[in-house]
């Protein structure tokens, strides 16, 4: 606290006036004026009245305060106060009272600063709009007429030459029932704590609340926005080093004190403040008047041109001149406020970032946190009238069962963008109206959804840079977006990018997604949900709130009103996490250890699964790449002694469905996790397994409940034209596995007991379904074994060699092959099941249902090196990419995504053109379609199933004549290279959560 500074003789009247001789004074004022009809009478009363205030309030009697002059000068500058004045003598003698419409007693320094603030506050009282407009024609490099007068109708809060998304249509929430009922919620009688994630909207609805009530908004932390006062932030700085000595002399009673003055001091400017806001007020005090009274206090800058924040100088003169008067002042202050407002109208202190008081200064106050301590300063110098609101992250309910704070209410009710249907009523408000009816307006709101669902700040930042430079480009702006926040190129549009052109001189830089180093319980919950998301494109259960810690940390995010329910389920926070897990790849150095690997085996060793559910996942993602180019059977299955001859041959990954009652199947290609259908479905029961064996599900594996004594089910296709049951038991294991071991669960793996006991309908509906496959051969159920990340090494001496329908997966059994399966095609995946995992979708998603996220649709700088199996080790054979020409390869070229209309010519990349699929057969190769068309696999349709065998037709391939046109190829417009995101830069407005 800054030392008292004492007042110089000529501040403080040196004529012998006692408080006797002023009331004598006011008595003759009194019985000579019984009403003032003039300026001259009024400054006579006004001075008599605060000479003798200060003398009752055991002040010095300053003259800048008492004086005529001073009195004179600031009744010309409020008629409100002048008017008030001849009232209150109209209605009886005045005394020496501390009248409510009595300017607040305050030093002489304290006076002069806030008679400097009158002007400009008279004007934002009185202002029909306090916060100015954001100029987009001078901080935008847009050109288009059209695009800035649309900008300019949006009415962007200006905010130090950028403009304020959080400030948009502030007010607003009262005309939405949902936004308005969250307000309503939070801003009842009751204290609280409104507790989410960061980025989730408490601020904004702290904003809203004091736009419908009166109040104080304080924050502990002025964030990049540069809203709100930093009177807090300040003094909570220089409380540290003050209470520390206080400490070292075992004074810690005195910090109670120290904080009592500094937080006084910080409320009665703000109640100085507000009186004299609502005194410059030419009209009687409206509803509109709220709002104003809030923007002048999150722009203080307004009310004063001096480069000193207002609000923190007038806390500091207050310290610095009246802390023996702070607490008296703060109830004459709320006397006077609550005679203007009405004794109903309820007053509202809000602590923002308030979770930064719960551990800061431990050492300060005995037995209880700085955020109680601060709560009680408010509660006892208010008497507790006002209700507090604390809003942050990091609010453990359990520091707040005892003391200050145990009757608060808690609350988390902030909502999220978990509706694309809402998400997109926000976005278009953006949008002009030849972007939003467009085509590329319509899949960019698509691809918002996908990306940013969830809490609020993803999608308004990104709003905010569109406005500021990506609106001619917004494609573009947000594949950079998601690029420098999680480290990943999107892929899912690279047409409509390419249209736009790429413009490389973005401003806006952001941080990217580096979440603190994980715990290994977080490492395997992560591991768990991503693996999941991949595979089957469900979300997990909600965390359990003994993880409240991710929370707090920034990757989950509570999706109730109540604390209740934890959930960890957004495409940047997942991926953020996946990209820390799964790096991208770099050449190994000489000397180090290889943490960046090449292939999905060496990313996988690294990051195991850790449940066999997980692990049965990955298999999914393994083996729809694995057997994605016919490859034999005997090379990724491992049989005992010597492979059967039916195992001898091609075989490919299939998926059976229904068209119009008929059954279908259709090759399951590398690039098939590009979808929103999932790679598997997740049963919940035996029934769904069932369910999924008739072929009504339509996806390629199966996801066995834990009753089951297998984990996967799907069917292979081999050369032969038959097809086979796989029933897979997935082991996620650090021991090696005995022989006696394999041969129990290959045991268990046999048609009449993998589902484990089911009951005889479910068995008659199995035995049918078994039997429902086109063709089989000799091998009708595999039973299958995987392990991992230790291997079955004892398959022979587990079944004699008699046995021929088992087997065992290796995932490392491509380890010394260059084609193995790649760790950018795993975070592909990766990245299509988390985009995919939510149950709602946009409806401007493309209708063939595709993802479009493959990397391998970008196109490469020159210098870029595509990542090898050969990084990671030695390895023979050619790998399948280096047969491939252009940016994808030819079995598994991803389809296009929808074009943008009057698309731009440009070069097109050298490619041979795919083979066209075959229906019903073959081994799946990439189709020949042009871009304006949706890519469609041809199927082979079957009778039922519950029919006698039926008959297979016969259909034959349909290579590409030279009359068809080449396929255009996708190029990605990143002219750095993948790998070079952009780190966040100082000014970047958005941090990863």
């Amino acid at each position: 606290m800054a030392p008292h500074q004492a007042r110089s003789p000529s501040e403080t009247r040196s004529e012998p006036t006692t408080i006797n001789t002023v009331q004598e004074k006011l008595i003759l004022l009194n019985a000579n004026h019984p009403q003032i009809d003039n300026l001259d009478e009024a400054t006579e009363f006004l001075s008599t009245i605060l000479t003798g205030l200060c003398f009752k309030a055991g002040r010095p009697v300053e003259e800048p305060v008492v004086s005529p002059a001073s009195c004179k000068a600031r009744l010309l500058a409020s008629p409100r106060l002048y008017g008030a004045l001849q009232a209150a003598r109209l209605h009886g003698e005045l005394r020496l009272e501390d009248y409510w419409f009595i300017p607040p007693l305050v030093s002489a320094s304290v006076h002069a600063h806030l008679v400097g603030l009158l002007p400009a506050m008279r004007e934002i009282a009185n202002a029909d709009m306090v916060v100015q407009p954001w100029d987009p024609r001078t901080h935008t490099p847009f050109q288009s007429e059209k695009l800035l007068t649309f900008i300019e109708s949006l009415g962007l809060a200006s905010q130090y030459r950028r403009f304020s998304i959080i400030l948009f249509e502030l007010g607003g929430f009262q005309k939405d029932p949902i936004l308005r009922n969250r307000v309503d919620r939070i801003f009842t009688r009751q204290n609280k704590f409104l507790v989410n994630a960061s980025g989730t909207g408490k601020t904004r609805l702290c904003y809203e609340g004091l736009c419908q009530n009166w109040g104080f908004y304080l924050t502990c932390k002025v964030d990049s926005g540069r809203l709100g006062s930093s009177d807090v932030e300040d003094l909570l700085d220089r409380f540290g080093s003050e209470a520390r000595e206080h400490v070292r002399s075992g004074e810690v009673q005195e910090n109670i004190q120290l904080l009592n003055d500094y937080f006084g001091a910080i409320l009665l400017s703000r109640l100085i403040n507000l009186l004299f806001f609502l005194e410059m007020l030419d009209v009687d005090v409206a509803e509109r008047h709220k709002q104003h009274w809030l923007e002048m206090q999150l722009i203080p800058s307004y009310i004063s041109q001096s480069i000193v924040e207002p609000l923190e100088a007038v806390a500091d003169l207050l310290l610095q001149n009246d802390s023996a008067h702070i607490a008296q002042s703060i109830r004459s202050a709320l006397a006077k406020v609550r005679h203007i407002l009405g004794d109903d109208e309820p007053l509202f202190i809000v602590l923002d970032e308030a979770s930064i008081c719960v551990n800061l200064y431990s050492y300060a106050f005995s037995g209880e946190s700085m955020l109680q301590a601060i709560i009680r300063a408010f509660t006892d110098l208010t008497d507790g009238s006002c209700t507090i609101i604390c809003a942050g992250i990091d609010i453990p309910q359990n520091r707040f069962q005892s003391g200050m704070g145990s009757d608060f209410e808690w609350t988390s009710i902030t909502g999220g963008f978990d509706d694309p249907a809402r998400q997109e009523q926000y976005v278009r408000k953006f949008l002009p109206p030849t972007l939003r009816d467009s085509e590329s307006g319509r899949f960019l709101m698509a691809r918002i959804w996908r990306w940013l669902r969830g809490r609020h700040r993803a999608t308004a930042t990104f709003m905010e840079v569109l406005l500021r430079e990506g609106m001619e480009h917004p494609h573009s702006r947000l594949d950079d977006f998601n690029e420098q926040v999680v480290s990943f190129r999107s892929a899912d549009a690279v047409d409509y990018v390419a249209a736009e052109g790429r413009n490389e001189d973005w401003e806006a830089g952001f941080s990217a997604y580096n979440f603190r180093p994980l715990s290994e319980e977080e490492k395997d919950l992560f591991l768990e949900r991503i693996f999941r998301y991949m595979a089957t494109h469900e979300p997990s259960a909600l965390l359990k709130l003994d993880q409240m810690q991710l929370m707090y940390d920034g990757p989950a995010r509570l999706v109730d009103a109540n604390l209740s329910q934890l959930a960890l389920d957004e495409p940047h926070p997942l991926l953020g996490v996946a990209r820390q897990l799964f790096p991208y790849p770099e050449r190994p150095r000489h000397g180090q250890p290889h943490e960046k690997p090449a292939t999905f085996l060496r990313s996988l060793r690294r990051n195991p699964p850790r449940t066999d559910e997980s692990l049965a996942h990955c298999l999914v993602f393994y083996l729809s790449q694995a057997l994605s180019k016919g490859r034999q059977l005997d090379e990724i299955f491992s049989f005992p002694h010597r492979p059967p001859v039916w195992a001898r041959q091609g075989a490919e990954m299939v998926r059976f469905h229904r068209e119009s009652g008929e059954i279908s199947w259709t090759a399951v290609l590398r690039d098939d996790f590009e979808s929103f259908r999932p790679l598997a479905t997740q049963a919940g029961s035996v029934e769904e397994v069932v369910t999924w064996m008739e072929h009504e599900t339509g996806t390629a594996f199966c996801i066995l409940p834990s009753t089951a004594n297998a984990d996967l089910l799907f069917v292979i296709k081999l050369a032969d034209e038959s097809f086979v049951w796989v029933a897979l038991k997935a082991l996620a294991t650090d021991q090696p596995l005995h022989a006696s071991d394999l041969k129990d669960q290959f045991a268990v793996l046999q048609a009449n007991s993998f589902l484990g006991n089911i009951d005889d309908t479910i068995q008659s509906r199995l035995d049918a379904a078994l039997d429902s496959l086109p063709k089989t051969g000799r091998c009708k159920l595999l039973r299958a074994v995987s392990s991992f990340p230790v291997e079955i090494t004892v398959l022979d001496e587990s079944v004699n060699s008699k046995v021929k329908d088992v087997a065992v997966v290796s995932i490392a059994a491509l380890e010394s092959k260059a084609y193995q399966v790649k760790q950018t095609d795993f975070f592909d995946a990766i990245v299509a099941g988390v985009l995919a995992g939510h149950k709602r979708k946009s409806p401007w998603e493309p209708k063939d249902g595709k993802l479009y996220t493959s990397s391998k649709r970008l196109k490469r700088d020159s210098d870029w090196e595509r990542p090898r199996a050969s990084w990671d080790g030695p390895v023979e054979g050619v790998d399948d990419e280096d047969t491939d020409e252009g940016t994808t390869t030819s079995s598994s070229a991803p389809s296009p995504p929808p074009p943008p209309p009057k698309r731009k010519p440009r070069p097109q990349a050298k490619s041979n053109p795919p083979v066209q699929a075959i229906k019903g057969k073959g081994k799946g190769k990439g189709r020949g379609v042009p871009v304006a068309l949706p890519a469609t696999r041809k199927r082979k349709r079957i009778s039922d199933p519950k029919s006698s065998a039926p008959t297979v037709g016969s259909s034959s391939k349909q290579p590409r004549t030279s009359a068809q046109p080449p396929p255009k190829q996708h190029q990605a417009t990143q002219k750095r290279g993948w790998k070079g995101w952009v780190e966040g830069s100082p000014s970047a407005s958005y941090t990863a959560y």
